[in-house]
């Protein structure tokens, strides 16, 4: 049986981007939803002696309510484990890694927003590593997750743009979100994601 990573902070520290019932609702409402959802399809099943990653991975030739799921508890540990207090500066490392892809660290930002707000509906916005180090956005919808279709995929950073993340400060100012998103990404954690896949549960 799965069980959530704690989460890397505390619910008031990303406070004011972030508001602390958000935080609780996510974590300890949505997010264990879908993990006692996962847990349930997952009960006597091949697939339950899997990890999460490789479930994630082989997604598309299991189960739905494994899939829809088992992308509910990745991506949300990942997006948690994104977000941080005091950290939101990307180190000059970093800062080179998105201006050659990008141009600026602002327009890196531009995009990846763009992205979230042209987002139909509820899904994900994932920064993702390619294989010749240069980085690259994409979305994907409700709970997929892009490893879905390419088990390789090296996912770096990931804002989640379902209602349930912002809207009980935002409403529907999905922009306003996204703006103040960049207030709590933790880059020395996004840095280490791009030095090495996150893990599940690591």
């Amino acid at each position: 049986m799965m069980t959530l990573p704690s989460l890397p902070f505390d619910y008031k520290d990303l406070e004011p981007f972030i508001d602390e019932e958000t935080v609780h609702i996510h974590y300890d409402k949505h997010h264990q939803t879908y993990l006692a959802k996962l847990n349930a399809a997952l009960e006597g099943t091949e697939a339950a002696s899997l990890s999460l990653d490789t479930i994630i991975a082989q997604a598309n030739s299991l189960p739905k309510a494994v899939k829809n799921n088992g992308g509910g508890v990745w991506n949300h540990s990942f997006y948690w484990a994104c977000l941080g207090k005091g950290k939101n500066t990307p180190s000059s490392r970093m800062m080179g890694l998105l201006s050659a892809s990008f141009g600026s660290l602002e327009g890196f930002q531009t995009a990846f927003m763009d992205a979230g707000l042209a987002l139909f509906g509820s899904g994900w916005v994932w920064l993702e590593k390619n294989t010749d180090g240069t980085l690259a956005i994409s979305t994907t919808t409700n709970q997929d997750n892009p490893m879905n279709d390419r088990a390789s995929a090296h996912l770096v950073l990931t804002c989640d743009v379902w209602e349930h993340a912002y809207y009980l400060k935002y409403r529907n100012m999905r922009a306003d979100y996204l703006k103040n998103f960049w207030e709590v990404v933790n880059w020395e954690a996004v840095e280490g994601f791009y030095d090495a896949p996150y893990t599940f549960g690591a």
